[in-house]
């Protein structure tokens, strides 16, 4: 009888979804781990839950982390979760921006109102129940957002808008912070670039100051010019930290105290190194030259930086990844447990990010059958190696 009593207990969980709970009061800070790491997925993680939804995935996922549970984040009873646009998971995310604020998950999406759709402030309950409408952004058309951000409970966005001034074309870049109630829109930093000059903004929210770079075509077109800056948020001032020139490329960026770290890629050699940059000057850190591969696209991310190397094999993967003093916490294969019984047809990184203690990647993984898979895997740092862990997958868009 108690074999039945416990079979039948069992039955009733996996029905009922196991979606998580209804949160507390809460303010979740931008993770500067994802800011230069995340496409158009959406990541947060709670001291209970991971929340993620792949590049081009219909559905909001969920991972509890004390059950080692995960699903799509619907808790309506008689959801199939199969290409229902009903389907509470499915928040019609346009990227970056899942936050957690006074015990619900914001995050920006499109809200229709009949045929019509609006990008606009939406908002519901952990669980996914009691969505709403928090405001349509109803932004000027020169803002033409690229990347949304939260952060200290306000909404900040990342823009290129092209623009004509005097027959002349051109393009504005900007960064942009609104209220969740407010339709104010402040201007932190905003530029006009010409229109054959490449450009682009990377940022860290980090506390009370935001971080970014600017980077432009140097002048002798053999790499970028880099213009790094700190916003202060309660003030509202700019504060320009240094500039950098060289024949090489950027890949990402920290601060730490006083100082930023960055990763680069050597425009000549394809080389890939780890600097601290103090006063405005670059001190080398570390390098990965390496006889047996080529690593390439180092990654800055909390207390660690890593870089991959593949081979002729698609399921074979090399990754480095050392402290911020240098040495090396892991060199070797990137296991790839999760594709046992597959033979994809390509793999590819859609996001990552880590810290000392693992790091993660979104595997976006090509099959036979044309379809395309997301896989969002852990991998923590011991001693012996990488310890794989599959936490969610979830198909793409057809």
């Amino acid at each position: 009888m108690k074999k039945i009593l416990i079979f039948i207990l069992i039955a009733l969980l996996i029905l009922s979804g196991c979606t998580p709970k209804k949160g507390d009061d809460t303010v979740q800070e931008n993770d500067p781990r994802l800011a230069d790491r995340t496409q158009n997925a959406e990541y947060l993680e709670t001291d209970e839950y991971y929340y993620w939804r792949g590049d081009g995935c219909p559905y909001l996922m969920y991972y509890d982390k004390s059950t080692d549970q995960s699903g799509v984040l619907c808790a309506r009873a008689d959801c199939m979760h199969n290409n229902d646009p009903d389907c509470w998971g499915n928040i019609m995310s346009v990227g970056t921006a899942l936050t957690m604020l006074n015990g619900r998950l914001y995050w920006v999406g499109e809200y229709n109102e009949g045929e019509k759709y609006y990008i606009s402030i939406m908002s519901m309950n952990p669980d996914s129940s009691e969505r709403r409408l928090e405001r349509k952004l109803d932004l000027p058309d020169n803002v033409i957002p690229h990347k949304y951000f939260f952060h200290h409970g306000e909404l900040y966005i990342y823009s290129r808008f092209s623009n004509v001034r005097d027959g002349v074309p051109s393009y504005i870049e900007a960064l942009y912070v609104t209220s969740i109630d407010n339709k104010e829109i402040r201007t932190v930093f905003e530029r006009e670039i010409p229109p054959l000059e490449g450009s682009g903004m990377e940022f860290k929210f980090i506390g009370d100051s935001v971080y970014y770079y600017i980077n432009s075509s140097s002048e002798n077109g053999d790499g970028f010019d880099y213009e790094f800056y700190r916003y202060d948020i309660p003030s509202g001032n700019e504060e320009p930290l240094f500039n950098l020139e060289g024949n090489f490329t950027v890949y990402g960026f920290w601060p730490e105290g006083e100082d930023i770290l960055i990763s680069t890629v050597d425009n000549e050699t394809y080389l890939s190194g780890f600097y601290r940059v103090r006063n405005g000057q670059m001190q080398l850190i570390s390098d990965f030259a390496d006889e047996e591969g080529f690593y390439v696209f180092p990654r800055v991310s909390d207390g660690i930086v890593y870089t991959t190397a593949s081979s002729e094999e698609i399921s074979v993967i090399n990754i480095w990844i050392k402290d911020w003093e240098g040495n090396t916490l892991y060199k070797g294969l990137l296991p790839m447990g999760f594709l046992d019984g597959t033979e994809p047809e390509f793999i590819g990184f859609s996001s990552d990010w880590g810290d000392k203690n693992a790091v993660f990647f979104d595997h976006e993984v090509g099959m036979e059958d044309g379809s395309v898979m997301h896989y969002l895997v852990r991998y923590d740092i011991m001693e012996g190696g990488l310890a794989e862990e599959l936490l969610i997958s979830e198909a793409s868009y057809n």
